[in-house]
C-alpha cells in the first residue's frame, strides 16, 4: 500500500474515534482488542493494517468495513488540499511528503477536529443509515447481485470478500437464497447457499439478529445439500439452522426475513 493511502486510512481512523464518542486510542484498542501501539503505528501512516484488522476496528465503532471505503477517498482529498495550501502559503510546512511522520500527526491535529465538525452531518447520516437493517437495503441486494451474477466463480467469491461487513448485506445473503433454490443445478444451488453463508457470517449486528439471518440462510443450505443428495448433512444443517432461527426470535422486530419462505424440515 502507498505512504498516501496509508495515511489517508490513518487519518479515517482518527475520525472514527471522533465520531465514536471522542475515543481515545486507547478505548479504541479496548472496544477492538486491538493493541493501542498498532493502533497508532495505523494512524501515523506507518503500517498497513489487514482486512481484518479493519474490520474489527470498524465494527468496534459501531460501522461496518464499507465506513472506510466511503470516508477513504475523502481524506485523500483533504490530504491533497492541505498539501497544496502548505507549499503555497507563505511560512506554510512545505510538503508532507518530506517528514510523513510529523506532518500527520500535525494534520490530525490541526485539520481533523475542523474536518468531523464540518462533515458531522454527512456522517450521522451515515452512521444512523446503516445501524439496523432496513427493506431498502434490498435494492442495494439486487444491484449488487445484478452486477455480478455473470462473474466467475472465483470473482463472485472476491466479490463477497471485499464487500464483507456491510451492514446492507443481510439482503444479499437472502438474494443469494432465493437465488439458489431457484436455480435447476443442484451443485450451483448448493454453491450459491455456501456463498450466501459466507455473506450472513459477515454481516454486522446484535446476536439476536445474526442468529435470524443465520437461521434464515442455513435453511437454504440444507435445502440445497438435500438436493445434491446429502440428506445426513441437510439434517444437521436444518437443525443448526432452526436453533439459531429460534435463538433469534427476538432479532427480527421488523420481520424482514419471511419465516414461511423458509424451506422446512418435512420438505427434507
Amino acid at each position: 500500500m502507498k505512504k498516501a493511502m496509508l495515511r489517508d486510512l490513518g487519518l479515517a481512523i482518527r475520525i472514527l474515534r471522533s465520531l465514536a464518542g471522542d475515543w481515545s486510542q486507547g478505548k479504541l484498542s479496548e472496544e477492538s482488542g486491538i493493541d493501542e501501539d498498532l493502533i497508532s503505528a495505523y494512524e501515523r501512516g506507518l503500517e498497513a493494517a489487514p482486512h481484518a484488522t479493519m474490520r474489527r476496528i470498524a465494527e468496534a465503532a459501531g460501522v461496518g468495513l464499507v465506513f472506510f471505503d466511503e470516508v477513504v477517498p475523502i481524506c485523500g482529498e483533504m490530504r491533497r488540499i492541505y498539501e497544496r495550501d502548505a507549499n503555497r502559503s507563505p511560512g506554510g510546512r512545505g510538503s508532507i511528503l518530506e517528514d510523513p511522520k510529523d506532518v500527520l500527526l500535525d494534520l490530525a491535529r490541526d485539520v481533523g477536529n475542523a474536518v468531523v465538525e464540518s462533515l458531522e452531518p454527512y456522517f450521522e447520516e451515515f452512521f444512523s443509515a446503516r445501524r439496523s437493517p432496513c427493506p431498502e437495503d434490498r435494492a442495494y441486494a439486487e444491484r449488487v447481485w445484478r452486477n455480478s451474477e455473470e462473474f466467475t466463480v472465483d470473482l463472485q467469491v472476491d466479490l463477497v470478500e471485499l464487500i464483507a461487513g456491510d451492514e446492507k448485506n443481510w439482503a444479499l445473503a437472502e438474494k443469494l437464497c432465493g437465488v439458489s433454490r431457484a436455480v435447476e443445478d443442484p451443485e450451483e444451488a448448493l454453491r450459491l447457499a455456501r456463498l450466501a453463508m459466507r455473506v450472513a457470517e459477515a454481516s454486522p449486528g446484535v446476536e439476536s439478529w445474526r442468529n435470524r439471518l443465520l437461521g434464515w440462510c442455513e435453511a437454504f443450505l440444507a435445502d440445497a445439500l438435500r438436493r445434491e443428495g446429502d440428506s445426513e448433512g441437510a439434517k444437521e444443517a436444518m437443525a443448526r439452522a432452526e436453533e439459531r432461527w429460534r435463538a433469534g426470535v427476538f432479532g427480527d422486530p421488523d420481520e424482514l426475513l419471511d419465516g414461511a419462505r423458509r424451506p422446512s424440515l418435512g420438505s427434507l
